[in-house]
């Protein structure tokens, strides 16, 4: 009995090992199948996921307007032409000069004014704030250091103190006179609006006599 036992055994060993053969063949043919589908299906399902994310990032994106630029304003100078015509008016009234001045307060207006005319102004505001307040001292003053008023409005500012220019020539008052136009100019600065109605005070002076 125990060698038929042994010779059952040994017949069935190899049949054992060809079986497992097989089976781990059958295992890793298997294994491998199953992995090349395994990436196949992971790399087809990114692909569309990327796809998907790459739509979303381009239609969440903001769309990009390109601007054209726009075209420069052409400055109109004629506004500068009015206030140089009006400084070489006669009839210059204070309110002119505040204008101009408020006017060159803007930069845009400033950067196409030349330097001489933004001091032109500068200037007369000056002395046309201190005749409003009845400064006529200062506003002398201020003129022989700057050299600032046309001729023909210094004459006229001339008119509270000095004489007046006329066609016939320039009058230069007497001492008497002198003293009535000073008074007068003290007396009336806050109503007086313009440098011809300083002008105006030299009406009844008598001049120096020859």
């Amino acid at each position: 009995m125990i060698k038929e036992k042994t010779v059952n055994l040994q017949i069935m060993k190899p049949n054992q090992r060809k079986i497992s053969t097989q089976d781990k063949k059958k295992l890793i043919t298997s294994a491998c199948v199953t992995f090349i589908i395994g990436f196949a299906g992971v790399g087809i399902i990114s692909l569309f996921t990327n796809t998907d994310e790459n739509d979303t990032a381009q239609a969440q994106a903001p769309i990009e307007t390109v601007q054209e630029p726009q075209p420069k304003e052409q400055f109109d100078d004629s506004k500068v032409q009015e206030f140089k015509s009006q400084l070489e008016s006669d009839n210059l009234l204070y309110v002119y000069v505040d204008n101009m001045y408020e006017w060159l307060q803007d930069s845009i207006n400033a950067s196409h004014c030349d330097s001489t005319f933004i001091n032109l102004v500068n200037g007369y505001h000056d002395i046309v704030t201190m005749l409003g307040e009845g400064k006529l001292e200062e506003v002398i003053q201020y003129q022989n250091e700057h050299q600032v008023l046309s001729d023909n409005h210094l004459w006229q500012i001339r008119a509270a103190y000095k004489g007046w220019r006329d066609e016939s020539g320039e009058h230069e008052y007497d001492a008497n006179s002198s003293k009535e136009a000073k008074a007068q100019f003290e007396r009336d600065y806050k109503d007086i609006v313009s440098f011809n109605e300083i002008y105006m005070i030299h009406e009844g002076k008598t001049e120096i006599a020859e």
